[in-house]
């Protein structure tokens, strides 16, 4: 079943001005079942192409295969935790494998300590942002996600340019909000600190949100 209620439009009438139109409409393309298992057949299922089919069918069942036979994968991982219909168990279970998965990416401490923050476990958010000092290679897998979605467009049916601005226009990038959110609660920190009165407590803080700043 189908996430996203759209009727996928057929490949033969997504001229440029009717695409443009589409996605000016807010309206992202979306790729039927029929049309995305040709793609999935020809890459055997890989989590790259079931992530990608998701991504471009709207289809949850296609990450919960990719969560089920791939684990251990980063980017399965990251597909996971940021699910709007995770429970906070399962977000913390995906965001630990995240973090396991992918070692030297700070991105998954941050996740994990903006979780943490909505929480109300400060002490856990801290011990986060501090091992991220450590991890300097930054990754959101954005390239690899539009590369692979428009792959699946292509192998549908799109032409080059076409395939290229569907997959541009479903990409979704919810891990911004997330960030967003863990700056304020870094502030937010911040100023407890200085209301208690630890200046020095309230310059780390600062100093880790001018990091997620750089990143």
């Amino acid at each position: 079943m189908q996430a996203n209620a759209a009727e996928p439009l057929p490949t033969e009438s997504l001229s440029i001005t009717n695409l443009y139109a589409r996605l000016m409409a807010k309206n992202p393309v979306k790729l039927s079942a029929q049309q995305i298992q040709p793609y999935l057949d020809a890459n055997g299922r890989s989590a790259a192409s079931l992530l990608a089919g998701f991504r471009t069918t709207g289809d949850a069942a296609l990450l919960e295969e990719a969560m089920q036979k791939y684990p251990d994968n980063p980017q399965v991982s990251f597909e996971a935790v940021l699910r709007k219909d995770a429970s906070p168990a399962e977000r913390r279970q995906w965001l630990d494998a995240f973090k396991k998965s992918a070692p030297d990416n700070p991105l998954a401490n941050y996740l994990s300590a903006a979780d943490y923050f909505k929480a109300g476990q400060t002490d856990q958010a801290v011990q986060e942002l501090i091992l991220v000092s450590a991890k300097p290679q930054f990754q959101d897998y954005s390239l690899d996600r539009l590369q692979d979605d428009e792959e699946a467009f292509r192998a549908a049916g799109y032409p080059v340019a076409q395939a290229r601005m569907a997959a541009c226009s479903q990409l979704l990038l919810p891990q911004l909000v997330q960030m967003r959110d863990l700056a304020r609660s870094i502030v937010d920190l911040a100023n407890s600190y200085q209301q208690a009165g630890d200046e020095a407590s309230r310059q780390a803080a600062l100093q880790m949100g001018v990091n997620l700043g750089r990143r």
